[in-house]
């Protein structure tokens, strides 16, 4: 992602944003952990903390980019209250973090655990 500024010009790359919107989609209620978004034979893969960003897909595009979150969440949450939860928090965090939020955030839950 570029962004041009009054002070000149600031590039984020992409695993960049896909670290951080993987480390606020992890610390979000109801979720177990990010999956692995490679998941060719219907088996979600838990990662580990330090491999969060390939549960994470940026796609970019004429200055905007998209967010697709790939997560295991927990038994017995409501899944559409707690996707909203997410898709707000990692929307926000990114605002924060490089002051321009996803133009769209979607998430993909892969699987559900105790």
């Amino acid at each position: 992602m570029q962004q041009r500024t009054e002070w000149g010009e600031m590039a984020v790359h992409d695993e960049v944003l896909a670290t951080l919107a993987g480390v606020a989609a992890s610390e979000s209620y109801g979720v177990v952990g990010m999956a692995s978004r490679r998941v060719g034979d219907g088996i979600a893969v838990l990662l580990h903390r330090e491999h969060l960003a390939r549960g994470v897909r940026v796609t970019e595009g004429q200055g905007e980019y998209e967010i697709d979150l790939f997560v295991i969440m927990g038994y017995g949450v409501r899944i559409g209250e707690v996707g909203k939860a997410i898709a707000r928090n990692v929307s926000q965090t990114l605002r924060q973090a490089v002051g321009v939020a996803p133009r769209k955030v979607i998430v993909h839950v892969e699987g559900v655990r105790k």
